[in-house]
């Protein structure tokens, strides 16, 4: 898995590679960030047709959902 390193060394995911990390279909990554009650993360344009995602804000999404679950 390559992961794209940003000046302030934030690790910048694709799709593929986020949804192969939350173990969940890339449809699945896109109804999450179409999902207001989801709070997910706001995608990263790159380019004319490519987006990436802050692994640093998906990991404080998926405490948020954690914690949300524990409680």
């Amino acid at each position: 898995m390559t992961l794209y390193a940003t000046g302030d060394h934030k690790m910048l995911l694709t799709i593929k590679q986020l949804s192969s990390r939350l173990g969940v279909s890339r449809a699945t990554v896109e109804r999450l960030r179409r999902s207001p009650d989801a709070a997910f993360p706001k995608a990263i344009p790159i380019g004319p047709n490519s987006i990436r995602f802050d692994d640093t804000e998906i990991e404080q999404w998926l405490a948020s959902r954690r914690q949300k679950v524990a409680a």
